[in-house]
């Protein structure tokens, strides 16, 4: 199952190498063409109001993007949440949760420093929306990956676009890696280059062009390493820097595995392996045992993942003989930040 959800991901985001690969990818295109109908009926049934979206009693903003996989999230929820702590705003953050319990903190809000900053999971967002206002009375909510979720009304729609794999193939699901036809982002109130600075800049030019005629503010931003944060009592945080040089085995599971490993390789490391896992994958103790004993064999000084993939591990690990830890990132606006305070305020 783990290596045919990679296989599907990297035949829907890369152009096949081989003949059956196209057959393949083919038969995921009838496939899209079904999806395809049924997303633009969905949205338009609520365009016209027979679905209909439920006004919350406080500002809302969403963060979403149009692909699968990791396009930088959790990093923007990250940040605006912290924005509006420092304007002493009550700030709650509601999460799909993907096979958490209803209602309960997010593993995934281990990522975040400010631990005042309430994050709740339920699969039903907009009755979950409804008890944070009657429970928490937040000035604002945070919509974790809403651009979809169109139940709940939203004051402004950010949405994250990966410059390492904007599009994809420009395909729906499952022929691509499209949530939605990319007319959809007019509906999206700004645009958030993520990764701006592991591309090159002729790269950044043509997703600019590709965006422009949608009218919407473009925003540049990249992902900062900050610190490596232990798996156990035993490791201190360290600075990002501590791991220059160093021998590291790498693994995650991940929408978009490539902007970790260069950041990790901007860090000037020297990367003995990497194991790569599906998207949102619930480790178990086996997974651990093998990248301790991999990692060993390879001479690795570190084992070193996500902050969302140590929130999914670290209970199952015990004296690891190889110390691991996880790389904390913020986002960091780079470009058009006056446009993205002037949008929030």
């Amino acid at each position: 199952m783990k290596s045919l959800k990679l296989y599907w991901y990297n035949l829907a985001s890369k152009p096949p190498r081989t003949v059956f690969g196209w057959i393949l990818l083919s038969l995921l295109w009838l496939v899209s063409l079904i999806y395809r109908i049924a997303t633009a009926k969905r949205n338009f049934l609520y365009k016209i109001g027979l679905f209909r979206s439920i006004k919350l009693p406080c500002k809302v903003i969403s963060v979403g993007n149009i692909t699968v996989g990791g396009t930088g999230k959790t990093p923007m929820v990250e940040y605006l949440a912290k924005e509006f702590v420092k304007q002493n705003k009550k700030v709650v953050i509601l999460s799909r949760g993907y096979g958490r319990i209803d209602g309960v903190k997010d593993d995934e809000a281990s990522s975040f420093s400010d631990k005042s900053i309430i994050r709740l999971t339920g699969s039903n967002r907009a009755k979950l929306g409804a008890i944070a206002c009657k429970e928490h009375s937040p000035d604002v909510i945070i919509l974790d990956d809403g651009f979809q979720h169109l139940r709940i009304k939203r004051d402004i729609d950010i949405v994250m676009i990966d410059c390492l794999s904007p599009f994809g193939n420009y395909q729906l699901l499952p022929a691509g890696i499209l949530r939605e036809d990319l007319k959809a982002l007019k509906r999206a109130s700004v645009l958030v280059l993520a990764h701006s600075d592991l591309v090159q800049d002729t790269e950044l030019s043509e997703i600019n062009n590709s965006l422009s005629r949608f009218g919407k503010p473009i925003i540049k931003s990249i992902h900062k390493p900050i610190i490596l944060v232990g798996a156990t009592e035993k490791e201190q945080e360290l600075n990002a820097e501590a791991i220059k040089g160093k021998k590291v085995w790498a693994f995650c599971g991940i929408g978009n595995p490539d902007s970790f490993l260069l950041t990790l390789n901007k860090l000037g490391i020297s990367l003995r392996g990497f194991t790569l896992f599906p998207d949102h994958y619930m480790y178990v103790e086996s997974d651990i045992n093998e990248l301790i004993r991999q990692s060993c064999e390879a001479n690795a000084e570190y084992i070193v993942t996500t902050m969302k993939d140590m929130a999914k591990v670290k209970s199952q690990i015990n004296n690891p003989q190889i110390p691991i830890y996880a790389l904390r990132i913020e986002l960091e606006v780079t470009g058009g930040k006056t446009k993205l305070e002037e949008l929030i305020k």
